[in-house]
C-alpha cells in the first residue's frame, strides 16, 4: 500500500482527538445526507456551520453532540484527512451520507 496514503488515514480516534482539542473552533460542514423520503443518500446544501461547544458530547455514540455528524459505529465509518488553504480538518463518510468537521489553520491545534 502507498505509505503517502497511510500518512492521511484517519481513524475515529483520531477523529474524536481532533474534536476534544479544536471543539472551541470547530466548524462542520454536511456534504451528502440519507433523505427517508427518497430512501437513498442525497447531496447537501454544504455550507459551513459553528458547532456549539457546549453541545458537544464525545461519548454520544452516533453524533458526538455535533448537529451535522452521523456515524454509524461497528467500523462502518471511515475517516480522511481534509486540508485546503484556509481549513484543516477531517472528513467522515458511511451509509448515512459525509461530513466535514475542520477549523481554520490559524486556530488549529495540533
Amino acid at each position: 500500500m502507498n505509505s503517502a496514503h497511510n500518512t492521511n488515514r484517519r481513524t475515529k480516534t483520531n477523529f474524536k482527538s481532533f474534536i476534544k482539542k479544536n471543539a472551541a473552533n470547530l466548524l462542520v460542514k454536511v456534504n451528502a445526507e440519507f433523505d427517508s423520503m427518497s430512501d437513498c443518500v442525497r447531496i447537501a446544501d454544504g455550507a459551513w456551520r459553528m458547532v456549539d461547544q457546549n453541545a458537544i458530547q464525545i461519548e454520544t455514540p452516533y453524533t458526538m453532540g455535533i448537529e451535522g455528524v452521523w456515524l454509524v459505529g461497528g467500523g462502518r465509518d471511515w475517516f480522511e484527512h481534509y486540508e485546503t488553504a484556509n481549513a484543516i480538518g477531517i472528513r467522515g463518510f458511511n451509509c448515512c451520507g459525509s461530513f466535514t468537521v475542520a477549523v481554520a489553520k490559524q486556530q488549529h491545534a495540533a
